[in-house]
């Protein structure tokens, strides 16, 4: 999948990113450690 990118660690954190988003819309994604993806929940406001 990145192979050729010149900033493969940028292209990796938007791909995970935006699938997190689309699959689980209530978290966000914040770090990359090694092959697993950290994430948030987000907070709804008045909660």
């Amino acid at each position: 999948m990145t192979a050729d990118a010149t900033n493969r660690e940028l292209q990796s954190y938007k791909y995970v990113s935006a699938y997190i988003k689309k699959t689980n819309p209530g978290w966000k994604l914040m770090k990359i450690q090694g092959m697993k993806a950290v994430c948030k929940r987000i907070e709804e406001e008045g909660d």
